[in-house]
């Protein structure tokens, strides 16, 4: 599964989104498109930390990163990147 399919299905199971994972497209605006309200974006921040092993920080749980699939998986990428140690 990739980035984006592990975050479609939060958004359908865990979020109870009203559209198939097929359905959702990785730049449909999480609030405008899909209808997460504020308490969705606590738990979708949950989540990601849960499923993907990352600690989202209060800077970085902002609309730059939480508008859509797309914006966060780079967001996710980017703190994965961060979090492996470089190898010497």
């Amino acid at each position: 599964m990739t980035i984006a399919d592990i975050i479609k299905d939060i958004l359908v199971t865990k979020l109870y989104v009203e559209s198939s994972p097929d359905e959702i497209a990785l730049d449909d605006h999480f609030h405008r498109d899909l209808g997460v309200d504020s308490l969705g974006f606590v738990e979708l921040r949950y989540q990601v930390e849960e499923k993907f092993g990352i600690s989202v920080s209060d800077d970085d749980f902002n609309p730059e990163n939480f508008m859509s699939i797309g914006t966060l998986v780079a967001y996710i990428e980017k703190a994965q990147t961060a979090a492996v140690p470089a190898v010497k």
